[in-house]
Order: structure tokens, then C-alpha cells, then sequence
């Protein structure tokens, strides 16, 4: 047998192609075929191909057209058997336990390899291409004879068409199914992706597939999407719903198993070869998801006093039947960083809802100064959880506020706490009074109720909760001693004395001075001092607090609080 000059791996492809299967060279009963003159079709149903001389003689490398009724590509599975003929008649036939003329079964596998081939490159009027998926069709059938198909002689572009076949059928063939993954956990109403691929039957994502898209419960979805050449395409879509359904459909693919035709009229019925042509199949999927109602939670205030009552606002956007929904109040916590829903909560509540809309969680009086964060859980009525709101939200998150005790006998310690980079502000002064003191970030001592300012009455205390020097919204809250029984003056001794007009300047760790202007000067009785002075909202302002008014010797505390305002310069 002449092999020829080949690479490795053709020269194993073509001596698979010789040696494949059992390979008896079985033979019609009858060696004269009235559709052969010389080796080559007198009846006309060769397609696209070429004739080639081999061993056995001259054999047609290609496809039949027109010997089954509306098929324009079919293959031979028989070799050596008559060539087709349109009076013989063919009728197609089941390929469930398909032999080979020698009378070998022809494996499940190899059954999805040749009709994934006959589908993705069958359906050609190229005729190296052709001339390739015949090989890998008789290949696959384990029909041929030592040296009867001898791919060298078809040259080098065959070759390489049928080594192409070979790897993506090996790959990519069927049956199919569609996966698709979600990006994350749904939520009605937000923008969602999710990934699609066309998963072969040993795994691989299908290159370049494409799908249809349908959707219930669900906007925004394309019609139609194609995979990219790594066989992922992705999808956007909203969901409307909780139980949002998509529907989705592959093109046509090859199927998993060939359309097989069969001569059944006269001596071809028994000598004729028999055919096989390309088969489709559509692969589809119904996913039914489940996504969060889009739950809008809003305290019913960002900061209030101690004693007063909050509640907190739930909106459901979606309708999702009766709920009920489990309301948490946790806290206090000195700082909003360390706000967490893991230990017991504060109080709990709970409130019915029925279908999309806002409802109002009980009331609760809130007595301790500090932070605190709602949460809802929304169980339906058979108790499974639909939702949970996030922990330590921004918009359900309150702060009762601390009183801010800086005179006289009354020294917190502080609670705290490290640079937060920097935009900490080191230092206030205010030369017009001759203050100029350091500055330490402080929390909130929840255990008195009150600002944890430095016990050193020299330092000042920057709320770190509050705004930052430079902020465009929100108050930066600055509070310091008055003075001290034992140490006497403290940082803010004159800052009673500040008039409308004087200059303030913040110092920070970053080395930027920021200065401001006062613009009032306010005395309020302890209790009094307005809450706006821990407010996030409202245009940024720099908030100096102290101690003064009459010092009440019984308690020992000032009566009232000094409020200085002050606005960028």
C-alpha cells in the first residue's frame, strides 16, 4: 500500500480510514451496476465531488443529489454497493441500530460524530469539502477495505477538511442542551445578565450558536442573541415579576443521529447502496427564576432625639400576595461602621402587606443615644423567606442623637478611634480668639449617651461619622471642652465669643487647610441643641460645639450649649 508523504497525524487519519471496523468488503449480490460505466455514475445523481483512482479502482468522492425526492445532499454508506439511482426508490428508515454491510453495529458515538458532520459540512457544493465528509462518513460506518480510501491521493486540502471534521465532530457533537447562568441574584425591577451556551455532549460550549429569546415576567429581552466564538453569549433583561420565566431556543443543529434512505424498487433494493443525509434538531429551555420583590425601606428619619419614635417605610414594588413582613431594629452602636445585624436585635415588630405598595412598620421609642439600622425579612404565607433587606442600609439607618457634655465636671472618654487618611482633620484654630487646638476623631460613648470627646480638655473632637473638611453636604461636627475644674481652660474656652464673620480653619492630615466663616452663634439648653448639628443633609457647614450658659453647681454640668456655624470661606 502507497501512503505517500504525509504528516503524522493525516497519515493516522487515513490509516484509521483503511483499517476502521471489521472490513470484509462486503459486495451486492450482483457485481453488475447498471448506473456504472468505467467506475463513474451513468444515472446521474453525483453532485459535488470528484472521481479518484485507487487500489480498488475509481471511486466517486462526494455527494448524490437527486436520488431522494427534496434531498440535495446525501452520502453513500455502502461502499462498493450500486451506485444511486432515482428508481430505486429510497425511503427513509430509522437509524436506531444501524449496521454496516459487513453486519457491524455502528456505535451510539459514532452515530452523533457522522450526523454532526453531515450537518455542519454536509450541506456544501464544495467539492474538497465534499470529498472530506464522504471519508469521514465511511469512516464513521467502518465499511472500507485495506488501502480502499486512500485520503493521500485526495490531497493535501482534503486532508486537512477531514482533520478539521474529525476534531469538530469529536467536540461538538450532540445531543445538546442550553445552560445558562445568572450574574447574580435577581431583584424586580433592577437590570440583570445571565450567560447562554450551547453545551455538546461531552460539554463544549458550542462556537457561534445562535438562540431565540422569549420571556414572561421579564422586559428588556432581546429576540435573538448569538454565542461568540467561544461559544458565551450573554443577555440583559429585567425582571417585572418574582417568578420571571425565559424560554430559550437554539437555530438548527445537527441532530443526533442522520436521516438514513433506503433503496427498496428492484434489484437495488437488495444491491443498491443505501444514503444518508442531513438531520436538524432544535434544543430548548424553559427556566423559571426567581427574583427578590424590589423592597424600598426608608427610616422615618435620618436623626432624632432620645425618647422620640420611629418607624420605619416599606414599599414593595411587585406584586408578591400577602407577606409578612418580620421588622429588626438593631443598635445602639457608637459608630455607623460597626453597625452589624448579627447579635439579637433592639426590638422587633412585624406587619402584614398585601400585594405592591408602602406600609408603615410599628412605632418604637428609641431611649439610648447611638446608631441603629432596620432590617425587614418578607416570609410568604407559607413561610418561605421572599426577601431580607440588606444590613446597615444608608437609608435605613438613624442616629439618636448624643448629648454633648464639654464643661465643668463632665469628661467622657472618648471612643475611639483611627485616622481615616487624609482628609482627617489634625487641627481647628480660630485666630480672632486665640484658639487653636488639636484635633482627635471621636464616636459615641453609648454607654452615658454622649459624644466621646478627648478627657485631654486641650483636644478637640472630630466627629468622624460626620462630614469630612472640604465636604459638600452634611455638617462637620467639632466639639470640645469649655474649661475644667481641675485643668482649667479647655480648646473652646472663648468660643462663646465668636461673632458672625470670623475665620475658622480646619488643618488636615493630608497637609490642606480649608476655612470657613461663621455666620451664627447660638445658645441652646442641653437637650435643645438641634439635631441638624449630626445631619449628613443640607449644604456642607462646619458645626464648633461647647459648653456654656449658667454652671449649675448641684449636677455639676453647664445648662446650655454654644453652636457655632460656620460655611466655606
Amino acid at each position: 500500500m502507497r501512503w505517500g508523504v504525509a504528516s503524522g497525524s493525516l497519515v493516522a487519519a487515513c490509516l484509521f480510514l483503511a483499517w476502521s471496523g471489521v472490513a470484509l468488503g462486503a459486495a451486492p449480490p450482483d457485481r453488475n451496476d447498471p448506473c456504472a460505466a468505467a467506475g463513474r455514475d451513468s444515472c446521474g445523481t453525483t453532485g459535488a465531488g470528484f472521481y479518484g483512482s485507487g487500489r480498488y479502482g475509481v471511486r466517486w468522492y462526494g455527494d448524490f443529489r437527486g436520488a431522494v425526492p427534496g434531498r440535495s445532499h446525501t452520502f453513500c454508506i455502502d461502499l462498493r454497493f450500486w451506485y444511486a439511482s432515482r428508481s430505486y426508490r429510497y425511503t427513509e428508515r430509522t437509524a436506531v441500530g444501524l449496521r454496516n454491510k459487513d453486519g457491524s453495529p455502528v456505535p451510539v458515538e459514532r452515530m452523533r460524530r457522522l450526523a454532526y458532520a453531515l450537518w455542519n459540512f454536509g450541506r456544501s457544493s464544495n467539492p474538497t469539502r465534499q470529498a472530506a465528509v464522504m471519508l469521514y462518513v465511511h469512516q464513521q460506518m467502518g465499511d472500507a477495505r485495506p488501502g480502499e480510501l486512500d485520503a493521500v491521493r485526495l490531497g493535501s486540502r482534503v486532508a486537512a477538511t477531514y482533520r478539521e471534521i474529525a476534531q469538530r465532530a469529536r467536540r461538538f457533537h450532540g445531543p445538546y442542551r442550553i445552560q445558562t447562568r445568572l450574574s447574580g441574584k435577581l431583584t424586580v425591577g433592577r437590570p440583570a445578565t445571565a450567560t447562554v451556551r450551547l453545551l455538546s455532549a461531552g460539554g463544549s460550549a458550542v462556537p457561534n450558536a445562535r438562540f431565540t429569546l422569549t420571556a414572561r415576567g421579564a422586559s428588556g429581552l432581546q429576540s435573538s442573541t448569538a454565542a461568540d466564538g467561544g461559544g458565551l453569549a450573554t443577555v440583559s433583561f429585567t425582571p417585572t415579576a418574582v417568578d420571571p420565566t425565559l424560554r430559550l431556543a437554539s437555530g438548527p443543529v445537527a441532530a443526533a443521529t442522520p436521516r438514513i434512505f433506503v433503496p427498496t424498487r428492484g434489484a437495488g433494493a437488495v444491491n443498491g447502496q443505501r444514503l444518508a443525509a442531513p438531520a436538524s434538531d432544535g434544543v430548548s429551555a424553559t427556566i423559571v427564576l426567581s427574583a427578590r420583590p424590589l423592597v424600598a425601606t426608608h427610616a422615618s428619619a435620618e436623626v432624632v432625639r432620645p425618647g422620640d419614635r420611629v418607624f420605619d417605610r416599606i414599599r414593595v414594588s411587585a406584586p408578591v400576595g400577602t407577606v409578612h413582613v418580620g421588622v429588626e431594629l438593631f443598635g445602639p452602636f457608637s459608630r455607623r461602621a460597626q453597625i452589624s445585624c448579627t447579635a439579637a436585635p433592639s426590638w422587633r415588630g412585624h406587619v402584614e402587606m398585601r400585594g405592591a405598595g408602602e406600609v408603615r412598620s410599628p412605632a418604637v421609642q428609641i431611649r439610648r443615644a447611638g446608631f441603629y439600622s432596620f432590617r425587614e425579612r418578607l416570609t410568604d404565607q407559607g413561610g418561605h423567606v421572599v426577601t431580607t433587606t440588606p444590613c446597615a442600609d444608608t437609608n435605613e439607618t438613624l442616629l439618636v442623637a448624643p448629648s454633648i457634655v464639654a464643661g465643668g465636671g463632665d469628661r467622657r472618654p472618648a471612643t475611639d478611634t483611627s485616622s481615616v487618611g487624609a482628609a482627617t482633620p489634625t487641627s481647628v484654630r480660630i485666630p480672632s480668639l486665640g484658639i487653636r487646638a488639636r484635633l482627635k476623631p471621636v464616636g459615641i460613648d453609648v454607654r452615658h449617651g454622649t459624644l466621646g470627646i478627648p478627657s485631654d480638655i486641650g483636644v478637640a473632637g472630630w466627629w468622624r461619622d460626620g462630614g469630612a473638611p472640604g465636604s459638600e453636604s452634611g455638617a462637620i461636627l467639632v466639639a470640645g471642652h469649655v474649661d475644667s475644674a481641675r485643668s482649667g481652660a479647655g480648646a473652646f474656652f472663648a468660643l462663646h465669643k465668636a461673632r458672625a464673620g470670623d475665620r475658622v480653619r480646619l488643618l488636615t492630615a493630608g497637609g490642606r487647610t480649608y476655612t470657613y466663616r461663621v455666620t451664627s452663634v447660638r445658645s441652646y439648653p442641653k437637650g435643645a441643641v438641634p439635631v441638624g448639628v449630626y445631619s449628613s443633609h443640607g449644604a456642607g457647614r462646619l458645626v464648633l460645639v461647647t459648653c456654656g450658659g449658667p454652671f449649675d453647681a448641684a449636677s455639676g454640668h453647664y445648662v446650655d450649649n454654644v453652636v457655632v456655624t460656620a460655611v466655606p470661606a
